[in-house]
């Protein structure tokens, strides 16, 4: 298990220097803050890999508090003002339960997952990454231009880890819940995020700069 951590820190570290090295592609769209979220990332994995191993749930947490927010404004950008609407409904949800998961100590933020904000951000993202998908399909694009979008390519690396992801998120205590089984879910979680990084390091290289919007 300490190998697949170390493989899967590794590959956020590459995926976010990686989106460094190809910036100059995207630097014009509001996808130029990606790196930024890339970057997050891999300093906190390797921070709680090495240093603060125990009791960094609460980090996670704001994680994940930030990648719903910083993630909606990107979709932002890109919804046609139907879908916006939606997008505002989520945020608007998923805040308000968050902020009342700790204001009424629902959940202590500090020492546990806050199981309910993970669910919804998995749910709502991937209900907005199939409306963008919808969007792109229906305004007769050409194939060309979506596979060398790097929109496309991190939509579908989220996609199917949140598909993968979001039935394990749901569970407070796996140790309680799932006794040794949760072993395999730890592996299967693993593989999800090097599949998603995969996916992030190909759209950055396969990409265009003509094609990204």
């Amino acid at each position: 298990m300490n190998l697949l951590v170390k493989i899967a820190t590794t590959i956020e570290v590459i995926a976010f220097l990686v989106s460094l090295v190809t910036w100059y592609k995207y630097k014009h769209s509001v996808l130029k803050y990606f790196p930024v979220y890339l970057g997050l990332i891999a300093v906190l994995e390797m921070y709680c890999m090495f240093y603060y191993k125990t009791g960094n749930v609460w980090l996670y947490n704001i994680l994940n508090v930030f990648e719903f927010n910083f993630l909606a404004l990107i979709f932002w950008n890109y919804f046609q003002p139907c879908n916006r609407k939606a997008l505002c409904l989520f945020l608007i949800i998923y805040n308000s339960v968050t902020i009342g998961n700790y204001l009424f100590k629902v959940q202590d933020f500090t020492v546990e997952p806050i199981s309910h904000s993970y669910v919804l951000s998995s749910f709502f993202l991937i209900i907005l990454i199939l409306l963008l998908f919808n969007q792109i399909l229906r305004s007769n694009v050409r194939f060309a231009e979506i596979h060398r979008n790097l929109v496309f390519w991190i939509c579908l690396a989220f996609l199917i880890y949140l598909a993968t992801s979001l039935p394990m998120l749901a569970i407070t205590s796996w140790e309680d819940t799932l006794g040794k089984f949760r072993f395999g879910l730890v592996y299967l979680l693993g593989i999800g995020v090097l599949l998603k990084n995969i996916l992030f390091i190909f759209g950055f290289l396969w990409s265009k700069k003509t094609f990204i919007y």
